[in-house]
């Protein structure tokens, strides 16, 4: 899976999760995770918010927020 953040996108501050094969293609708010839209199974979502709320990926989440703040000149 990739976490992506788009240039210029829409608020709220969120990412994008994409897989190589298509079948994930989802978006989450950078705040809490929260599932926004998209296309993913339950039980990849319960992995993607297991990561966020991981104490060692803080540097993440602190990192999408930074890279967003940039991109979208906030």
């Amino acid at each position: 899976m990739q976490i992506i953040v788009y240039s210029n996108d829409h608020n709220p501050p969120h990412f994008h999760v994409k897989s190589k094969n298509g079948e994930i293609n989802a978006k989450f708010k950078i705040e809490n995770c929260e599932y926004i839209s998209g296309k993913i199974e339950n039980k990849d979502a319960k992995r993607i918010k297991a990561f966020y709320n991981d104490v060692k990926t803080q540097v993440v989440k602190d990192k999408l927020m930074a890279i967003w703040n940039k991109r979208n000149n906030e």
